[in-house]
């Protein structure tokens, strides 16, 4: 493999680790991760913003948008109200013991459950929990009112399942787990970070909100005890 190669790559995870731990972390804390804490990573512009891997260099709007994502997750200070809902994503998976994926989809303004789903890809490769959550919300209230919503899910989103929030227009997802974390339990996982798959599709969407690692702890030991 070329340098250049290997050099991509370790950015890459770079960005899953920032997008992991960084988001969760900063909005747990209330703070703003330290721009000067990583090598390799390139300072977008003078203003002081959040450090984003040279990854971005040739798409400045995928770069911004990833920018924005990550201060916005590191902003967060309604932990509380991530953490009710994310209970419920938590009861889904409940429904697949071997692959605790689940995901609710909620009015961010009501708090009302709009869609539910938990992984079925024994029945459809492509029943991932967000996807049968997508599925439940048309079902229940067709294909609109996107922008009212913000998905929870039990794992970080896979690129399949951040291209289907994309196309639909999700604007907020949270979720608990890190990619890092389902594939330590044993759960294959296109290594890719979330945020990036959602900053790349800027002319499809540009979401508000892409947090990580709300009730992290609680999943990370579901995941790593799941019944095989």
């Amino acid at each position: 493999m070329t340098t250049a190669r290997v050099t991509t790559r370790r950015l890459i995870m770079r960005l899953a680790a920032v997008t992991a731990a960084g988001a969760s972390i900063g909005a747990c804390a209330r703070g703003r991760p330290d721009t000067n804490s990583s090598p390799n990573v390139a300072s977008p512009n003078a203003s002081g913003s959040l450090p984003l891997p040279y990854l971005f260099d040739g798409d400045p709007p995928a770069q911004e948008l990833a920018r924005r994502l990550l201060a916005a997750a590191s902003s967060v200070t309604d932990m509380a109200t991530h953490e009710r809902f994310m209970r419920l994503a938590i009861e889904q998976s409940n429904g697949n013991p071997s692959n605790p994926a689940g995901a609710v989809i909620i009015d961010h303004t009501s708090g009302e459950v709009l869609g539910q789903g938990v992984n079925r890809n024994w029945q459809n490769p492509m029943f991932h929990g967000e996807v049968v959550a997508i599925n439940d919300y048309v079902s229940r209230h067709g294909n609109a009112g996107w922008d009212r919503v913000t998905l929870y899910t039990t794992g970080e989103p896979c690129a399949m399942c951040c291209g289907a929030l994309a196309w639909a227009g999700i604007p907020r997802v949270v979720w608990a787990s890190s990619v890092a974390a389902l594939r330590n339990s044993g759960v294959s996982q296109i290594d890719i970070s979330a945020v990036e798959a959602a900053a790349r599709p800027y002319e499809v969407c540009t979401p508000e909100l892409y947090l990580g690692g709300v009730l992290a702890d609680e999943m990370d030991k579901r995941w790593a005890m799941r019944v095989h």
